[in-house]
C-alpha cells in the first residue's frame, strides 16, 4: 500500500488568505452553534487535482494536521473535499511523526510513505521516526 500524509494548514489549505478573510472568532463559535461554511475557496488550486491523481493510482491520502482538533475539524470538513481522504488524523500536542509511526502499525505491510508538510521541524521529526519514508517539504508562495 501506498501512503500520502499531507498537511491541511498552509499545503492544502491557504491559512494566511483564510484568516485574513475571516475573523479567527467565527470558527472558535462553531464547536457550539455548527453553522453551515463553505470554506472550498480557501483550497489551493492543484490540491484537487492531485488528490484526484492519488486516487487513480490507488494512494491513500491522510489528512495529518496539528492544532485545536475543534478548529480543524471544521476547516477541513467546510472544504468539502474529505471525500478523497482515507482517514483524518488531528494532533493537539506531541509529534506528528509519531502519530504517523502508531498509524502505521496497523498495516500489515507499507511499500511507500509520503509526508507533505510546510514546517521542517515536522517533517524532520518524520525523517527521524521513519528513515524509509520520503519527507517533501511545501512551499506555497505568501504562506
Amino acid at each position: 500500500m501506498k501512503v500520502i500524509f499531507l498537511d491541511f494548514d498552509r499545503t492544502i489549505f491557504n491559512t494566511d488568505l483564510f484568516y485574513s478573510s475571516l475573523e479567527q472568532n467565527y470558527v472558535f463559535g462553531q464547536g457550539e452553534h455548527q453553522i453551515e461554511a463553505d470554506l472550498n475557496q480557501f483550497i489551493y488550486d492543484d490540491v484537487v487535482d492531485f488528490l484526484c491523481l492519488c486516487q487513480k493510482n490507488d494512494i491513500a491520502c491522510v489528512l495529518l494536521t496539528f492544532g485545536n482538533r475543534l478548529i480543524q475539524e471544521f476547516k477541513f470538513r467546510a472544504t468539502g473535499i474529505e471525500s478523497y481522504f482515507k482517514d483524518m488524523l488531528y494532533v493537539e500536542r506531541g509529534s506528528k511523526a509519531e502519530c504517523i509511526k502508531k498509524y502505521l502499525e496497523t498495516y500489515v505491510s507499507c511499500e511507500k510513505v509520503i509526508f507533505i508538510d510546510d514546517t521542517i521541524e515536522h517533517l524532520e521529526g518524520f525523517v527521524e521516526s521513519i528513515p524509509a519514508g520520503r519527507a517533501v517539504r511545501m512551499v506555497r508562495l505568501g504562506a
